[in-house]
């Protein structure tokens, strides 16, 4: 996963950064390509690129073992990873959010829903509570933008991993792209939670026939 400790030919062997079970959904881009998306590590320390982060990137489906190799980023080209960029860095200054991604899985589009524990002192909580839209658009760029927050108190609640877990909001798209559906205790820690609606702002969109 761009770490420098794969050779990148399909196979997971000891030792290397390797695809396992992330947080992710599947979309269909506006050419037909089908891409997965997820949060991706990136970390590279060479004579020309230094980067640790944490950032979106889009799986393309058919590029088979070089799906996670990326199109062009830190110096590399070639394979089927469009990466976005960072949400969050290195070096423990920041809270790192776990995130849940559901995608509108025709229209080209997904919710990013970013969740994150109370900081430290001296730390920052980039995109905590945030709700993000992500996308291929018709020039098989990708696009990016804030579209709410979900006011979740996500905290370190004690050693069960339940607690902590169900107290984050995990949005979705409606089907048609218009809406982002998402839970939320509105920061009363524990309290019952509601579900809540928004408008993305996008085009409605339908299923093809045929596809």
């Amino acid at each position: 996963m761009g770490s420098g400790k794969g050779n990148n030919d399909g196979n997971c062997d000891p030792g290397e950064s390797c695809l396992t079970t992330p947080h992710g959904d599947i979309l269909v881009a506006a050419d037909g390509q089908v891409y997965f998306e997820l949060q991706v590590g990136i970390e590279i320390h060479n004579a020309t690129q230094n980067a640790c982060e944490s950032g979106q990137g889009l799986l393309r489906l058919n590029a088979g073992s070089k799906m996670t190799t990326p199109e062009n980023a830190f110096g590399v080209t070639g394979g089927g990873m469009k990466y976005i960029g960072a949400d969050f860095a290195c070096g423990g200054s920041q809270v790192w959010s776990g995130q849940h991604t559901g995608c509108n899985r025709w229209g080209g589009h997904c919710v990013v829903s970013f969740d994150a524990l109370i900081p430290q002192p001296g730390q920052a909580t980039p995109r905590k509570n945030e709700l993000w839209l992500i996308g291929v658009d018709g020039t098989d760029a990708i696009t990016y933008s804030k579209v709410g927050v979900s006011s979740s108190s996500f905290v370190y609640a004690g050693p069960s991993t339940d607690e902590n877990y169900w107290s984050s909001s995990r949005a979705a798209m409606s089907m048609d792209g218009t809406q982002v559906i998402y839970d939320s205790d509105e920061g009363s820690n524990g309290a019952h939670h509601a579900v809540y609606s928004l408008p993305t702002g996008l085009p409605r969109v339908q299923r093809q026939p045929g596809r």
